[in-house]
Parts: C-alpha cells; structure tokens; sequence
C-alpha cells in the first residue's frame, strides 16, 4: 500500500510539473546560446554508494562495512534546453552493489594451525540496473558562456529480483574436517520497479562545439535494495552471533555530460548532366 501510494504521489507529480513545463514553453527562448546545441547528452562518472548497515540480534562477533566505489552512464534529454525552467529525463545504467564487508575472526575460534587472528575482505556487486529520472530544472546565467542549473525530481529503476550469499570456510591442518564460520545472505525486495527522489546541482560551460556540464547527483531511494542477515557460528570458543543487514542503495556521483552543437545546414548543390557534350547545369544559379 506504502508503495502503490508512493507511485501515486510520483505520477500527480510528474504530470503537474508537465503541465507547468508545458504553459512555460510558449514563451520566448530565455537562452538563446544553448538551443544551438542538441538537446540530447551522453553522460559518464564516478559515484560512491552509502555503506551498509547492520543491527546485531545476539553475540558480539560483527563486521565492519565499507564504501562502494561506482560508475554511471547513460544520456540525457532536456526537452527545452533554452529555458529558465524546462524537464530533463534520460536513461541511467549502473552496476548496483550487494557487500564490501571487512571481518575479524579470533585465533582461539580458529583450527590450532593458525597462529593468528584471520583478518578478511569481500567485495561483489550484483547485475546492471536502469534508471528514468524525471527532473525539474532550473537555469540562471552568470556570464556570456556559464551557466548554473539546480534540477530535482525523482527516478524509478528497474532491478530484477534476486538473492546472493557469502560464506567463509576453514578446514583443519589435515583437511578432514571443514566449517563454515561466518556466512551472509541476502536477496532484494520482492518487486522489481524502485523509486528515488533525486537532487542535481551542475553547471553549463559554452564551448565552440559542445557544451560541457558538470553535476553532482546525490539518490536517496526510498525503500532499501538489498537485506538480509548474517551468521557467526562453529566458533571453537566464542558463543554465535546473528544481526540483520540492509543496504539503502543510496549514492553521491559526479556526473560529467556533454551536448554537441547542431551543424549548420548546407544548400544542396545539383548538376544535371544531358549528355557527355553537353557543360553541366547549375540549379543553384
């Protein structure tokens, strides 16, 4: 019900903010420099997503959660680029991710032939997810050639449905007997459409044949993408541990965009030929 009314809330949103777009596009160009561009862009850059959280149940082992380095790509398309207020959409492609943990496990929960503590990383990411962001945004000048642009809005994704697990084994010196000392497993929700409010500050620099804008991107979803729980147990001296672990899937990226310049169109020149004595006709004469 939560997210049948957030979709709700997300469409009357859109459409009002059409709607205003639309009365506003009547009017005048504000900008005329930048409609000399196209109107569609190619984008690329880095993001970081927020670490994971955890929530202990019982025991006192845990693991610490780390960053997750990314990288989005995708275009976009301002439907009224030489406007103070115009929509902006697009596509987003992004690899989406499921843990970077690191863990500690004690020598005296080890086999006797490890004569330290076990200190351990894992990293892994899921597959490609696809984002439509729906912006509103707005436009000011601060010289002949730059511009500053404050977009907002919201985006829906689409992440398949899946689950993922990590286990850490040990064995013994003789390789008879093997434990399963810290496992986590985790799927995504039950649906598949995910939704996010977004905030994109940037700019717009001119340059002879493209424009150039830098942006900063920060998603705040509002449900998580991934939960789950982990597991410490077959500890040779430690009691079990058990918490919970969700992953917000919210992230910070720096998005670098260009647009290329409309070329100028050129009169067509035609030459008729009537036979081989005959000098060429000029239809532009």
């Amino acid at each position: 019900m939560v997210k049948k009314n957030l979709t709700l809330t997300m469409v009357g949103l859109i459409l009002t903010i059409v709607s205003i777009n639309e009365i506003k596009a009547q009017h005048t160009a504000d900008f005329a420099i930048l409609s000399k561009y196209r109107k569609l862009s190619i984008f690329i850059g880095p993001k970081v997503y927020s670490k994971a959280k955890t929530y202990v149940t019982y025991g006192d082992y845990r693991f610490t959660n780390k960053l997750f380095p990314g990288l989005d790509f995708g275009f976009e398309y301002d439907f009224h680029p030489e406007k103070k207020w115009s929509i902006t959409t697009g596509l987003i492609i992004t690899k989406e991710p499921i843990y970077n943990i690191t863990f500690h496990i004690f020598k005296k929960d080890l086999y006797p032939q490890f004569t330290q503590d076990w200190i351990d990383k894992a990293k892994s990411y899921s597959i490609y997810s696809f984002s439509v962001p729906i912006l509103y945004q707005y436009k000011f000048q601060t010289s002949n050639k730059s511009f500053i642009t404050l977009s907002s809005g919201f985006k829906l994704m689409y992440y398949p449905t899946g689950t993922a697990y990590f286990g850490f084994e040990i064995s013994n010196e003789d390789q008879t007997e093997t434990r399963e000392i810290f496992g986590l497993k985790l799927k995504t929700q039950d649906y598949s459409i995910y939704e996010s409010f977004i905030l994109n500050p940037g700019f717009i620099f001119v340059k002879n044949k493209i424009l150039f804008k830098p942006s900063i991107m920060l998603v705040l979803n509002f449900q998580n993408i991934i939960e789950g729980e982990y597991q410490f147990g077959n500890l040779l001296s430690s009691p079990p541990a058990r918490g919970k672990y969700e992953l917000s899937g919210n992230y910070l990226a720096l998005q670098l965009a260009v647009n290329f310049k409309v070329p100028k169109r050129k009169w067509m020149k035609v030459n008729m030929h009537l036979n081989k004595d005959e000098e060429p006709v000029n239809l532009n004469k």
